[in-house]
């Protein structure tokens, strides 16, 4: 439910497809793990983190193309995704800490 994948009728099982909403110009890869879905008109059924990712999850269905990649491809794209990019600096390795001021009664 949490993890990026999607139930498809005919795609192999655990092969990848880059889905792409195509109002909001957001993508994302999911890992094909289950049948479905069964809703006439309803190509595929991504989990709730992937359709949350590309702007999905509020309207619950939307135009989107799909795009089978290579397991290769896929996961090279996922890894360069999830690389950690550094959300502060040290200057000249010192760590700063707070003042810590202590109410005297």
């Amino acid at each position: 439910m949490h993890a990026y994948s999607a139930m498809h009728r005919i795609l192999p099982f655990e092969s990848y497809v880059r889905v792409t909403n195509v109002v909001r110009k957001k993508s994302v890869i999911v890992r094909i793990n289950d049948r479905g879905p069964f809703i006439e008109d309803c190509v595929i059924d991504l989990s709730v983190a992937a359709a949350s990712l590309i702007g999905l999850r509020g309207s619950g269905s939307a135009e989107a193309t799909l795009e089978p990649i290579s397991a290769a491809k896929a996961r090279a794209e996922i890894s360069d995704s999830l690389r950690i990019r550094p959300t502060h600096t040290h200057v000249d390795g010192v760590k700063h800490k707070k003042s810590r001021k202590t109410r005297v009664s």
